[in-house]
């Protein structure tokens, strides 16, 4: 039986191979009426990212990756920004934007029930919107780029417990009150990786900082005059881990109290390499941008690669929610990163 089958598959190789020697001309030689390249150079498109606190360094990554990308397709790439958090503000920038025609917007979903209506009016204009870190669910963005943020919390939470050698009383500082589901997924998935796997590390304190620096600052002392004994601080802010470094410093308890970060901007990969920072866990917010931009272009220049007509069908041909994940920084590996920058 089984030479019968090998033979079975030879004459199945070679009637495949006839087959392809036979093949006519025209059905191998590409059309030269048709683009060689599946995304067309030098067209006029251009594509903005759009940030809320412009001048943040976390944007900058996304940025890069928006540049390279359009840098490759030949089209133009544009940056928009506000410097407050004003949802108002916001809206009439992306509205204005909208307006003028730009090809593409790329930005973060902060007010997602004011956002709505401007990425439903520019898909009805053809302008897609792609939506990352915080979703705009009820709207017709095309793609939502990012991390399940409850994972995310959860590495956070396993490096915490490695941090502290799984025993011990756990602070964590944050933005609950305006950092949106964002911030409240990373704080579930803190909890939920302590409660699960280790049990006898405590969340002892969930403070609310503001995400600024001197409120953090501030909040975690006083967290620490009550827990003086607590075996690590999660700061689920950037911020608010360079905050916890000054507190931690300042009631003489560096060495005893671990610190474990998010993100990766300058003053958190220094703080890493002094040893402060015990590690930080980080987005992929480079890649997001390109992708963005290669979803963008995509969905404008080829509407039919599920059908004739993928927007008079209803259908989406972009992926719903790509999950970039997380990675971690830490003593170990931070003179990778120690320099690495984006220009913005």
């Amino acid at each position: 039986m089984k030479k019968l089958a090998i033979i079975l598959v030879i004459i199945m190789l070679a009637s495949f191979t006839v087959a392809c020697d036979n093949a006519s001309p025209v059905d191998t030689v590409p059309d030269e009426d048709q683009d060689a390249s599946i995304f067309p150079i030098g067209s006029d498109d251009e594509y903005v990212h759009f940030t809320i606190a412009g001048s943040v360094e976390y944007w900058n990554a996304g940025r890069q990756g928006m540049k390279e990308a359009c840098e490759a397709l030949g089209v133009k790439y544009s940056q928009s920004s506000i410097e407050g958090v004003d949802v108002n503000e916001a809206v009439a920038v992306l509205e204005a934007l909208v307006e003028r025609g730009v090809s593409g917007i790329f930005t973060v979903g902060h007010f997602p029930d004011a956002y709505a209506p401007v990425i439903n009016r520019a898909y009805e204009l053809g302008i897609p919107f792609v939506i990352t870190t915080l979703d705009v669910p009820d709207s017709m963005r095309i793609s939502f780029l990012g991390a399940d943020f409850v994972s995310y919390g959860r590495v956070m939470g396993a490096e915490a417990a490695k941090a502290a050698g799984g025993v011990g009383k756990v602070i964590i500082s944050t933005n609950l009150d305006n950092g949106g589901q964002t911030a409240m997924d990373v704080v579930t998935g803190i909890t939920l990786e302590l409660e699960e796997k280790w049990p006898n590390m405590e969340v002892v304190s969930i403070l609310q900082d503001d995400s600024q620096l001197d409120v953090a600052t501030t909040v975690i002392s006083s967290a620490l005059q009550v827990h003086p004994d607590a075996a690590v601080i999660i700061g689920a802010q950037s911020i608010s881990g360079i905050a916890a470094v000054t507190a931690v410093r300042e009631a003489g308890l560096r060495g005893s109290v671990q610190i474990v970060s998010i993100d990766r901007d300058i003053p958190t990969m220094e703080a890493i390499e002094s040893g402060d920072i015990y590690s930080t866990v980080a987005g992929k917010q480079m890649p997001e941008g390109f992708l963005a931009v290669m979803l963008m272009h995509q969905w404008r220049n080829h509407n039919n690669m599920l059908s004739f007509d993928d927007s008079v069908s209803g259908v989406l041909s972009t992926p719903d929610f790509v999950d970039f994940g997380a990675f971690v920084i830490n003593q170990d590996n931070v003179q990778n990163f120690i320099g690495f920058g984006y220009t913005g």
